[in-house]
């Protein structure tokens, strides 16, 4: 089991705070978080590698919202940096 990381930046917040006010997708999120920490590898998990982004590697889809991360397989560990809506790009 991997351990979750959250990179506490104001964006972040910021993202969480959108997160909150929809509660569906809060649950839908915290249930894929917990997948991923479990396997991030998995392929039933909608995990993509970005090409173009400075900050995350990977990219997970749940329903509208993204979750960018990078993953430290050395140390087994997530790090989660933004979550955002897929409206608002990558």
């Amino acid at each position: 089991m991997y351990r979750l990381l959250y990179y506490e930046s104001k964006a972040l917040l910021r993202d969480r705070k959108k997160l909150f006010k929809d509660k569906s997708a809060f649950v839908f999120i915290q249930e894929s978080i917990g997948k991923l920490a479990l396997d991030p590898f998995s392929h039933t998990l909608n995990i993509k590698k970005l090409h173009a982004s400075e900050d995350a590697t990977f990219r997970l889809r749940c329903g509208k919202w993204r979750i960018l991360f990078d993953i430290d397989s050395q140390n087994k560990i997530i790090i989660i940096y933004r979550m955002k809506q897929r409206k608002e790009g990558y």
